[in-house]
């Protein structure tokens, strides 16, 4: 605080502002006795603004406290799948800090592990607009690619290897899905090309292997798809995508037995799998073997009693083997769980009519 001001009273012979009393107080930096109150305003003007200053920078440091402990906490949850929880925590931080990019992507990753990828592609969006930093272009690209658009995944996986900046298991991803994305379009010299980079970057992915596998049964190279499959099962025998795949080849070469026991290992290993599913049922029909089928799926649904698609199979099966009274037991849980499904509805009467055919002795 500047204490001694020449300019501030008007000079006189003997009063203050003196040319006398100035220079006897000048030396002192410090004003005269008789004007204190000039000199307490002066230090409460200042302590008032050092005050304001250090009661902001303790919010400051409190919000940003808080901050830190909401999204920390909301990290633990993310590892344990709690994504709803961790909403809640992130929603709070965000209100804390809009502009904070880390909470930003992670209420993405939240929504994505709730399979909400519309919502994910929102924020990763917002978190691009801020910083089209390589990452989070991959995470776009990412979101894109969950939701079946690959015209924009592939648009953002390509910007985001155009600057060198992705870690090796990012960056490999990013390969691989790329081939995954022109296997789908029929692009198979390409798809081969990016999956070529991924494995340069892991070449011990059974994931990688099994999409090696699936690009040569596209290309009708039933010997080395098969080669693919089983070194994926090499590295991960629980890799239920690697089954399916051993099953359709060994299928392919007639050996019926062999396939339905790896197919069978497959949904073992991971009952939700719908290729599988889809398999499995389509074999059942065409080997005949409906019997063996519906006995699986009831199993399944005893485990997975909230399944409608597959309680809507099981039940055009049971119509199918001409077990009426099941198969309209069977709808009612069909269409508890969803009450708009189509062949559920277009069923309904007519096991309900063959079952009373049937009752009759006209049933044909």
């Amino acid at each position: 605080m500047e204490l001694y001001k020449k300019s501030k009273y008007p000079k006189s012979v003997d009063g203050p502002g003196s040319d006398k009393e100035q220079e006897q107080y000048e030396g002192l930096n410090c004003y005269p006795i008789e004007h204190t109150d000039i000199v307490l305003e002066e230090f409460d003007k200042e302590a008032s603004e050092t005050e304001i200053r250090y009661g902001i920078n303790k919010v400051l440091s409190s919000a940003e406290a808080q901050e830190d402990l909401l999204l920390q906490n909301a990290d633990i949850l993310i590892l344990n799948a709690e994504y709803e929880l961790a909403l809640t925590l992130l929603k709070e931080a965000i209100h804390l800090n809009p502009q904070q990019d880390v909470t930003i992507k992670k209420m993405g990753q939240c929504f994505m592990g709730l399979g909400r990828v519309e919502k994910a592609i929102e924020c990763f969006k917002s978190a691009t607009v801020r910083s089209k930093t390589p990452s989070n272009l991959a995470l776009l690209a990412k979101a894109y690619y969950s939701s079946g658009s690959d015209e924009q995944a592939l648009e953002f996986y390509l910007l985001s290897l155009e600057s060198k900046g992705l870690i090796p298991s990012v960056e490999f991803e990013v390969y691989k899905n790329i081939g995954n994305i022109y296997v789908r379009a029929g692009e198979l010299d390409l798809a081969e090309q990016n999956y070529n980079r991924a494995y340069t970057l892991n070449p011990k992915s059974d994931i990688l292997l099994v999409n090696y596998g699936t690009l040569e049964m596209q290309k009708q190279n039933f010997d080395l798809a098969l080669e693919n499959f089983r070194k994926a099962i090499g590295l991960n025998k629980n890799n239920d995508k690697a089954w399916v795949g051993l099953a359709l080849i060994h299928r392919e070469y007639g050996d019926h037995v062999l396939s339905w026991a790896n197919l069978e290992r497959a949904l073992d290993l991971n009952s939700k799998n719908p290729i599988a599913l889809q398999i499995y049922i389509d074999w059942g029909m065409k080997d005949s073997c409906e019997h063996r089928v519906i006995a699986w799926l009831e199993n399944y649904l005893i485990k997975n009693p909230k399944d409608s698609n597959v309680s809507s199979v099981l039940a055009q099966l049971l119509f199918r083997m001409e077990r009426f009274k099941h198969c309209e037991f069977e709808l009612k849980r069909t269409l508890s769980l969803d009450p708009s499904n189509i062949e559920a509805l277009k069923l309904k009467p007519l096991a309900h009519a063959s079952r009373i055919k049937k009752l009759n002795g006209d049933f044909r």
